[in-house]
């Protein structure tokens, strides 16, 4: 291999052996100075951060410190124009690096460099690393070419960061950031800022780089793209943001995709892509409790499947983001989802939940899973760009996979519920509304799911033309994709009838929904005459409907009521019943 060939991928970490032996066999077989002018040439044309390293090796194992200043000053005092300003870039890393001194410049040296672009690059240096110094080797020409530097370094830069909440002050935190010096100088006060560790300093920090990653002007991208470059704030928002990390950084930069240049798209893509490879996956830690509760085989396959996607080069942004909006409950999320997916495909009467998952960027994996009450999980970690989804297709009907994919959309899209990852058993993913009281997330996420698939007032118009029978519920879950348990209860739950529904295993209720009219608010019993039990023993799936007295359902202290009774039995001893009261006795 020869320097001219080395090449690093910027999305991944890169494996520098074979660069250094390729650049050691140079050293064994011609001159240091020959070496050292072949490596200035690369670097300049290739700025990878890879090269700081290869540097740091070479210099300690070489013994370069006397060597390349000396030949530096060769260089200039034979004007050699086709390195100097290669060897210069050179010479400035090894400072920035600090490999080298600054003191190797002085007055002399500086009067027979006579190379233009050499000078330009060294004062661009040093007016930026040692001000002071550019100003005694030539005052003129940096202040000719450099003075706005010494306004820059008058400029609050603390105070602009730790004020960037006040929109005005933030636009001059825009204006002041097109100057790429100022953007060095906000590099260096934020890594002070982190190092004193103040609470409330952090927080505004935090802040500022998150709105910085959201700005549409391309200056204060390529600002933010290099700040993510440091160890120090990837330890920062490592430690703020968590699981949801590259997620976050993924989402603000698609935000503004429309607005790029092709160059400052490729940039970001680049950013966001170096800084997930620095992170190692810890899903398996942050979910190992309730992923314990798989079989071995399960438990394996999501942990691979996520490590894969994980691994993989972010090659384009998302163009459909859901808004954060602070004042939104889950139904203001839910209806704008609705509404945005409705104006794409207006010909369409169902949500299809699956698309819409794949429009939002996240991946929905559906299969059949061996622990049979495991319902669905949704997966995020700090190195994924969207939070992944596991549906378990055991024993469902197409209407209860789309349910528990919703529910885990909501899971994926409800800002407070994005620090966590979800491992959803089939007691939180119900459509019933049988929920202990600290199962506020998952409440939240049920009804969404029930919002999304039968949205209220679509839904509302449809029941309103139907009579309330198992057949127009049978109807109603194939027009839009829904389970039958999740049709029937929206209607009770929408309908001004006297109407209920109940869910039983085996001739037991296991819950019951009672509209708002309905004279009853607990179902009590299920009488042996019920059309429960003739569904159960009968060994075809049909519905079974008759008259009964409330007496049947409900205790005779209560007024008595002509219901109508039907029932279906939906797999098993599972047994969907509709109710209505008909009229009093």
């Amino acid at each position: 291999m020869d320097i001219d060939e080395i090449v690093f991928n910027p999305y991944e970490e890169n494996n520098l052996d074979d660069a250094i032996n390729a650049i050691e066999r140079y050293f064994v077989e011609s001159h240091p100075e020959h070496v050292l002018e072949k490596l200035a040439n690369r670097i300049y044309l290739d700025n990878s951060v890879e090269w700081k390293k290869i540097l740091h090796i070479l210099f300690r194992k070489y013994s370069l410190m006397n060597i390349i200043p000396n030949h530096y000053h060769r260089l200039v005092n034979e004007n050699r124009y086709d390195i100097i300003p290669q060897y210069t870039y050179l010479i400035v890393s090894l400072i920035s690096s600090k490999l080298l001194r600054d003191d190797i410049f002085n007055e002399d040296l500086l009067k027979k460099l006579t190379d233009n672009e050499g000078k330009y690059i060294l004062f661009s240096f040093l007016s930026s690393w040692n001000l002071e110094k550019a100003l005694e080797l030539d005052n003129n020409f940096t202040l000719n070419n450099f003075g706005h530097l010494i306004d820059v370094k008058n400029v609050p830069i603390k105070s602009l960061i730790l004020s960037s909440r006040d929109e005005a002050l933030y636009n001059v935190v825009q204006k002041v950031l097109e100057d790429s010096i100022a953007q060095y100088h906000f590099n260096q006060e934020i890594q002070r800022i982190i190092k004193n560790n103040h609470p409330e300093e952090l927080d505004t920090l935090e802040y500022f780089i998150n709105k910085c990653s959201c700005d549409k002007q391309e200056n204060v991208l390529e600002f933010i793209c290099d700040l993510f470059e440091l160890t120090s704030i990837q330890h920062f928002l490592n430690s703020r943001w968590k699981i949801d990390l590259t997620e976050r950084i993924y989402k603000n930069f698609s935000r503004n995709q429309n607005l790029m240049s092709p160059i400052a798209k490729r940039n970001a893509l680049t950013a966001v892509n170096r800084f997930k490879s620095r992170l190692a996956p810890n899903f398996s830690l942050v979910a190992r409790h309730e992923i314990s509760r798989l079989s071995e085989n399960d438990k394996n396959f999501i942990i691979k499947k996520v490590g894969k996607i994980s691994e993989e080069i972010i090659g384009e942004f998302i163009n459909t983001l859901v808004p954060v909006e602070k004042k939104w409950d889950w139904k203001e999320y839910a209806y704008f989802l609705v509404k945005w997916y409705k104006d794409l495909n207006p010909l369409e009467d169902a949500i299809n939940v699956v698309k819409l998952g794949k429009d939002l960027g996240i991946k929905i994996i559906v299969k059949e899973f061996e622990t049979e009450n495991f319902d669905a999980c949704l997966v995020r970690d700090k190195t994924l760009k969207s939070p992944i989804v596991f549906i378990n297709s055991f024993k469902k009907s197409r209407g209860r996979i789309n349910f528990s994919i919703a529910h885990e959309l909501a899971h994926a899209i409800l800002p407070h519920h994005a620090q966590s990852t979800f491992f959803c058993f089939l007691e939180d993913v119900t459509e019933s509304n049988k929920f202990v009281m600290n199962r506020k997330l998952e409440n939240e996420a049920n009804a969404f799911a029930s919002y999304v698939l039968l949205p209220d007032k679509i839904f509302k118009e449809e029941i309103s033309k139907l009579n309330y029978t198992i057949k127009n519920v049978n109807t109603l879950s194939k027009k839009y994709n829904s389970s039958l348990v999740l049709v029937a209860k929206k209607w009770v739950e929408q309908s001004n009838l006297e109407i209920a529904m109940i869910f039983s295993t085996n001739g037991v209720i296991d819950w019951a929904t009672t509209s708002e009219n309905f004279p009853f608010s607990w179902v009590d019993y299920i009488a042996s005459t019920s059309t429960v039990f003739k569904v159960i023993e009968s060994q075809e799936r049909k519905i079974k409907k008759q008259r009964v007295s409330s007496t049947n359902w409900f205790n005779k202290d209560y007024p008595i009521y002509k219901i109508h009774e039907e029932s279906y039995k939906i797999f098993d001893d599972k047994v969907l019943t509709l109710l209505q009261i008909i009229e009093d006795n």
